[in-house]
């Protein structure tokens, strides 16, 4: 379990570089993923199926804010963390879920 929990952190870590970084940049090189893919390809090592579906879903949206027009630093600084999508939030409440379900013995679906 413990393990997961670091696969976990390491994976929301480089996504969460990678969210910022599509604001106001392109994909220039497809190497910039390698780091997030090799992870999600772990996560589908050892990790229920809710996991992975939004570890899956995390990447798409990075890749189509990469996608998008690139955000004025003017327009960064006018939103407000409550307004702000989080392309994180549903990958990190599966882990919690599966992580608890770990803990209290059941199995992970």
């Amino acid at each position: 379990m413990h393990k997961r929990e670091l696969l976990y952190a390491d994976f929301i870590t480089e996504c969460s570089k990678l969210a910022i970084d599509a604001l106001e940049h392109t994909i220039d090189r497809p190497e910039t993923l390698q780091q997030a893919y090799t992870l999600a390809n772990r996560i589908r090592l050892t990790s229920g199926d809710a996991v992975l579906h939004e570890a899956e879903g995390v990447i798409d949206q990075i890749l189509a804010t990469y996608r998008a027009p690139n955000l004025p630093i003017e327009k960064l600084r006018e939103i407000s963390v409550a307004s702000f999508h989080d392309p994180l939030k549903a990958f990190s409440e599966a882990c919690r879920l599966e992580l608890q379900s770990l803990k209290e013995g059941a199995p992970v679906p």
